[in-house]
């Protein structure tokens, strides 16, 4: 099968165009695919099949919500699909009609190592198994003068301010951070706590409101676009999720790391994969503690992103994600032709392990100084190192403290 002939029909649960994790998966996989010269077309799950374009591979993003959809219009066209897992199609015993679109698929995939798990415990029968792509991440673009959101309050320079970027919902679990939060509070008048998504679930969203009302500390600020996220990230003394179930590392964790902003999160199966345990909390007074000795220490919160960033690049870079996509979606529409290999990315100085930072420095200082006649007066030493092996480069998390936490005991509140 040429690559003109590669189509893929992406079935959403949501708009393509919604403030939400899936969408967010959806565009950067095919914007990626692309590249590598796949034809994509991306429609909603309560769409009429009949209208659905031609297609070589559908995939379902979301077992639950769109894996019955891919069945029946797999036997309809015979054609083959891939289920997706991402995220609450993993909660609870799934139903007959997922059962039944995870066992007839042609390829099972989750986000991450511990979803996998989850759902070879949960699904009975699963022929293709389930293969892990971890997610990746695009950087939020930038727009030179853009500022924080017009809806959101007006921040001093010393203020502190806790971002929850997540769609109002009761898995997301907005309402911890208010509780957790109330007695750091008291303590601290410059602390702000604001909430930025959109109202998923309207009886949540109502609790969120009443929890709020009297603080004037805590905001809700509404849905903002991810075009429009860098200046509030950037802004962020932490980003927190205090969600209940992943299906992945968050985007907006994933997304905030990249900007340069201090994570914490819940202590979840997703979360323990990133950011990781260190920067997990297992209760609301360990959450208070971690963020204390964030907002004191800037330095050490900054060192601990810089660490954070590398697993982010090494672990979850765009070039990763394409081509394990890419290696699937070969063995399944043409088995016989070869993957085509990915150009090496070339790393920055700050990102190569430190021996070849020193050796770079090294060879580089010790360089034989050039006679007038061209000739060296020396020929230099030769120093490669040891040779680096594939496993990708993870960085040793810092010693942790009491709580497990990267921030050492830190204060009582």
């Amino acid at each position: 099968m040429t690559a003109a002939m590669r189509r893929l029909l992406f079935i959403m649960p949501c708009a393509v165009d919604d403030n939400r994790g899936n969408a967010t998966s959806v565009v950067r996989i095919a914007e990626s695919l692309s590249r590598r010269g796949y034809a994509i077309e991306t429609v909603e799950v309560d769409r009429k099949q009949e209208d659905w374009p031609d297609f070589d591979l559908a995939v379902a993003f979301h077992a639950a919500l769109c894996g019955p959809a891919a069945l029946a219009l797999a036997k309809q066209r015979q054609k083959p699909y891939v289920v997706v897992f991402t995220g609450t199609d993993l909660n609870g015993k799934p139903n007959a009609a997922t059962a039944s679109a995870v066992a007839n698929a042609a390829a099972n995939v989750a986000l991450c190592r511990s979803a996998a798990r989850r759902a070879r415990d949960i699904f009975d029968k699963m022929p293709s198994g389930v293969e892990v792509i971890f997610q990746a991440v695009a950087p939020l673009p930038y727009k030179p003068g853009l500022g924080l959101p017009a809806s959101a309050p007006k921040l001093q320079d010393f203020q502190k301010l806790v971002l929850v970027p997540s769609g109002v919902r009761d898995i997301k679990n907005p309402l911890r951070a208010v509780k957790a939060m109330l007695p750091l509070a008291a303590l601290r008048p410059e602390l702000n706590l604001w909430f930025v998504g959109p109202e998923l679930e309207n009886s949540y969203g109502d609790q969120l409101r009443e929890a709020i009302a009297d603080l004037n500390w805590a905001h809700w600020i509404g849905e903002v676009p991810r075009k429009e996220l860098l200046p509030l990230m950037r802004r962020a003394d932490v980003v927190l999720s205090t969600s209940r179930s992943e299906g992945a590392a968050p985007n907006s964790l994933l997304e905030a790391t990249l900007a340069g902003a201090p994570v914490l999160a819940s202590d979840i199966p997703a979360h323990k994969e990133f950011p990781g345990s260190a920067f997990c909390f297992r209760d609301d007074r360990l959450m208070r503690r971690q963020l204390e000795v964030i907002l004191d220490d800037p330095e050490l919160a900054a060192r601990e992103v810089r660490k954070l960033q590398e697993v982010v690049r090494h672990k979850h870079g765009l070039v990763n994600e394409q081509v394990a996509w890419d290696r699937l979606l070969v063995h399944l529409l043409d088995p016989d032709r070869p993957p085509a290999q990915p150009k090496a990315a070339k790393l920055r100085k700050s990102e190569l392990p430190k021996w070849q930072r020193e050796s770079a420095a090294k060879n580089s200082s010790s360089k034989p100084k050039a006679r007038l006649d061209g000739k060296s007066r020396s020929k230099p030493k030769s120093d490669d190192g040891p040779q680096p092996d594939d496993t990708p480069y993870t960085p040793t998390p810092p010693k942790p403290g009491k709580g497990d936490s990267p921030w050492g005991k830190g204060k009582k509140s």
